[in-house]
Formats: C-alpha cells, structure tokens, sequence
C-alpha cells in the first residue's frame, strides 16, 4: 500500500540518512570470493535504531513507523558490487527459518513465507549495491536505507516471532548476514499493514564512529 503523497515526501527525506557500517579494509584471498553457500554463517547482530539518531534504540512500532538497521563494526561484504559482484539483500523470515540457507530472486527471499525489507519510498530492499572499493577482492561496507513495514499487504505477515535482518550474496546465495528478532503481532487498529512489531533482545550500542564518505558510518 502506497503512502500519502505528502508522507512520500517526508519519507523520501528520510533516504538521505543511510546508515552503514565501515572498517579498515584488508585483502582478501579469492577464495573468500567465492565463499556463498555451504559456507554462508551469521556475522552478527543487527540493532533497529531511529532514523535520526543512530545511538537510540527502537525497540516497538507499527507499520508506519520509520526505523533503521545498525551493523556491527566488523560487518561487511567480502568483496563490492562494483568490481566483485556482491549484493546486500533485507530480509524478514519465520525465526525458525535459518538465513544462511536463503537464496533471493528478483525482489526479495525466495520461499512462500519468507518477506523482503522495504524502504521508506516502498522499494524492496533487495541487491543493493556495496560502498565501492578502489580495487577488487577488498572487503566492502554495507549501506542500507531508512525502513518501515507499511509495503506489507494487512495479513501478509502472519503474528509470530521472526527474524529481521540483511546478507551478503554472490549471485544470490547468501555468505553472510547480520539479523535480530522481532515479534509481530496483530493490530487491526494500525494504519496501513494492521500489525504491531516489539524487538525482544535489542542489541547494545556502543558509540558512533564517523569516515570519510558520503554516508555515516556506524558500529556497536
């Protein structure tokens, strides 16, 4: 469901404040290239934060409620999407679902009951690109938008526990990824998806650390 076109406005502004995570850059073997798959792992956690102020912690919204992701310091792609062909994926599965075993098509997660992320502006979160490197085979940061859950159809997330988070793929197929859960719950009195959504165990933050780019940098 689209939102108003003065909230589009508002959330389209809200892009300009994307949250990423950095670190100094190592190389890295080829092999480690080619590391999606059987040996994908989870590489941390993921902090739901307010948009614009990344050291407050979002712990419960609704679907109109603008949220953003927060990475660990270490959490990075093996190699960009300029010269490597990494891509950074949002997710949001049955917490019952393992993520390293993910694969993602066109628009989001394959399988029937697991949901990509959607930005403020309604776009699945779904092979964004990576910060780019000067050269091939670097480790590259991870950049992803401001959030809501207004794209979901009422219904279309059942109540349950789930678990919220991005990956690192290589052609699709996840090599790492970073997640929380969430708890979503029903709420008929919600405008526009109808549910609510609490965060159980929200992940501590330590403080906020700047470079030099465009974006913000950030770490626990």
């Amino acid at each position: 469901m689209k939102p108003r076109v003065d909230q589009m406005w508002r959330r389209l502004g809200a892009l300009a404040l994307v949250l990423v995570t950095a670190t100094v850059t190592v190389p890295v073997a080829a092999s480690a290239l080619a590391a999606a798959g059987p040996g994908a792992s989870r590489a941390g956690d993921v902090a739901i934060v307010d948009i614009h102020d990344p050291n407050r912690l979002v712990t419960s919204g609704g679907s109109s409620t603008d949220f953003a992701l927060r990475l660990s310091s270490d959490a990075r792609c093996p190699g960009d999407s300029m010269h490597d062909q990494w891509r950074v994926q949002g997710f949001l599965v049955p917490v019952a679902q393992d993520p390293a075993t993910i694969s993602y098509g066109f628009g989001g997660p394959t399988g029937s009951v697991n949901q990509a992320l959607w930005d403020v502006s309604t776009e699945p979160v779904s092979d964004l690109n990576t910060l780019p490197n000067t050269e091939p085979g670097q480790p590259a940061a991870i950049q992803t938008p401001a959030l809501w859950m207004g794209s979901y159809a009422p219904g279309s997330v059942a109540p349950g526990t789930y678990r919220l988070g991005v990956a690192c793929t290589l052609h699709r197929v996840t090599a790492r990824y970073w997640d929380t859960e969430i708890v979503v719950s029903a709420d008929p009195t919600d405008q526009p998806a109808h549910l609510h959504w609490s965060v159980p165990h929200p992940a501590a933050l330590g403080p906020v650390v700047h470079h030099r780019s465009p974006w913000q940098a950030l770490q626990f």
